[in-house]
């Protein structure tokens, strides 16, 4: 296996608005395409629970639909099935009276060595080579801003107040914004996708020395979730992880 994900409440929340996918395709050489994502909804009473189930649907029903190539334009798919999960989110929500309805998503798709990536909120994916890590996306967040504009630090901004005030959210609106990245793989890299309730009290540094001192699996991803559960679990957790061979 070369895909592992896992999920938890968390010990605050009274339910999981998180939600995370993986699948392998073959593409049209025969070789395996790599698919994952983590999504954490928002918008309360079932409503983020319900955005990030769509989003994570919509957007692998695009790329299983689209044959997988050598000429295949990858990033333009990625924001194609973003904005179609946002209209159908979007739509979901006018109908429910619901105007706050949204949700993050972090989507990596691995396909000839390169890892692309596709990103809305503040979700996180990060790659670790070489005994460092990268953290590859930025957070469309009030904080994120604040972070990188030099008006507080990343250790400042994980206990900020207003960590949760996101700037960008698959849902939100009509029209989503979504940050594109592409990456040469190495063998031997791990792509770690997680949402904010491993990074809202785990540290980058603590979690560079959990994949360095771990062997990629399953206890490597509950050993992630019992660390932010260990700083009091406030928020629901997930982690995705992806070994590249």
């Amino acid at each position: 296996m070369r895909v592992w994900g896992a999920t938890d409440r968390g010990l605050v929340r009274q339910q999981n608005e998180d939600a995370f996918s993986h699948f392998v395709l073959s593409g049209a050489g025969g070789e395996e395409v790599y698919f994952f994502a983590v999504a954490d909804g928002m918008g309360g009473l079932e409503a983020g629970e319900v955005a990030s189930f769509i989003a994570l649907r919509d957007i692998g029903r695009v790329v299983k639909e689209e044959p997988l190539g050598s000429s295949t334009d990858v990033p333009s798919l990625l924001v194609r099935a973003f904005c179609e999960a946002n209209r159908r989110i979007y739509e979901v929500g006018c109908g429910r009276g619901s105007g706050s309805m949204g949700t993050t998503v972090t989507a990596g798709l691995v396909m000839g060595g390169t890892l692309y990536i596709g990103h809305v909120g503040d979700s996180r994916a990060y790659r670790f080579t070489g005994n460092s890590l990268e953290q590859l996306t930025e957070d469309h967040s009030l904080v994120g801003q604040m972070v990188r504009n030099g008006e507080i630090t990343e250790t400042e901004a994980m206990g900020h107040p207003r960590r949760n005030i996101l700037t960008h959210a698959l849902g939100a609106r009509p029209e989503c914004l979504v940050q594109r990245v592409e990456v040469q793989l190495v063998p031997g890299d791990l792509v770690l996708l997680c949402t904010d309730g491993l990074t809202g009290v785990v540290s980058s540094e603590e979690i560079s020395c959990e994949l360095r001192d771990r062997a990629p699996g399953d206890a490597l991803l509950h050993s992630l979730i019992d660390k932010a559960k260990g700083r009091g679990g406030p928020d629901n957790i997930t982690v995705v992880l992806y070994e590249h061979q």
